[in-house]
């Protein structure tokens, strides 16, 4: 499956010879309505909606409320991508896992939509509530052996291509579902990260149409892959990877 912003940041006109992309977008990324105790909430920006960022918690509150407290997102980490940015925030203090929170993003411009969110195939737009998962003590995962390649497509659309590699990683938890990964250009020397979902034990790295967590600019790259922990923080680290980008197939 690839990955979701494909879906949900193109809309296409009725004749399937042409398509365009939206102008804003922000989502949640998390994909499960359970939060962990500290909160840690994963959103993108796409296009013209990514302005928005600087001013968080300024001009646009962002927090978690409860039927007890109102707990600001602080920003933890920023990740840039093609035409899109990602956003990691985590809750000032630990939440309640007696309590439910609703997630607010306040006082947004005209014509911008509050941040929508899918998972296991519902769309939440007007209010997302989240559970909190339970305290018990778990062992921190780990790899099971050293990711591998399992394909690549370039696809071409009406606005530009869709570029994807996929690997295929081993967990010894099954029900991570994110990790983070680092792809590093061999040509240029520089190293960009990304939150990504784990889809049946495969993470898709590239981009759509219109957006996604990374472009492909030269040729030569290493990728590793980063556990983490219930705060964001990278913990186990797979060994680099080298790969090359995806090319159109002479026809």
């Amino acid at each position: 499956m690839k990955y979701l912003l494909v879906l949900v940041c193109c809309s296409s006109f009725i004749s399937a010879a042409f398509a365009k992309c939206s102008s804003s977008g922000i989502y949640i990324k998390n994909n499960t309505i359970e939060l962990n105790k500290e909160g840690l909430v994963v959103l993108e920006f796409y296009a013209n909606s990514q302005s928005l960022i600087p001013h968080l918690n300024t001009k646009y509150p962002v927090y978690l409320k409860s039927s007890e407290s109102k707990l600001t997102l602080v920003v933890k980490q920023i990740h840039k991508g093609y035409h899109l940015t990602q956003v990691v925030l985590i809750a000032e203090t630990s939440l309640n896992e007696l309590l439910t929170y609703g997630f607010h993003m306040d006082k947004l411009p005209r014509g911008e939509r509050k941040p929508m969110m899918r998972t296991g195939g519902k769309l939440y737009g007007k209010e997302i509530v989240f559970t909190v998962s339970k305290s018990s003590k778990q062992t921190m995962p780990s790899f099971a052996g050293e990711p591998a390649e399992q394909k690549k497509t370039f696809d071409v659309f009406g606005c530009g291509p869709a570029k994807w590699v996929y690997f295929k990683i081993g967990l010894s938890d099954t029900t991570v579902k994110l990790v983070k990964a680092l792809v590093r250009s061999k040509i240029k020397g520089t190293t960009t990260g990304y939150i990504l979902p784990v889809e049946n034990g495969v993470v898709a790295i590239g981009h759509g149409m219109c957006s996604g967590p990374f472009d492909f600019e030269e040729s030569d790259y290493e990728i590793a892959f980063a556990l983490l922990d219930s705060a964001g923080n990278e913990r186990e680290k797979t060994k680099p990877l080298a790969f090359e980008a995806p090319v159109l197939k002479a026809s």
